[in-house]
């Protein structure tokens, strides 16, 4: 079994569309889908006034292992596992 990627769990404004149908990825998708790299859309996620939180794992998740991690969406904190 392979490991996952580190994930990335996003809560948006509503605005923000980091992928538009029929249109090419941006270069953060190109980096996260081709070789797992998050930082490129980390940075860019840092930049936009449209998102409204953001966390990423810090390494990669091996066949039986967990995560949790934590974002505000509207004033309440959610848990993504």
């Amino acid at each position: 079994m392979q490991p996952l990627t580190p994930p990335l769990v996003v809560s948006l404004k509503g605005s923000f569309k980091p992928l538009e149908i029929g249109q090419g990825a941006s270069d953060g998708l190109v980096a996260l889908a081709e070789g797992g790299d998050l930082q490129p859309l980390i940075a860019l996620l840092g930049t936009r006034n449209d998102v409204f939180d953001y966390m990423a794992g810090d390494g990669l998740i091996f066949p039986g292992e967990s995560l949790t991690l934590q974002v505000k969406v509207k004033g309440f904190t959610v848990s993504c596992r």
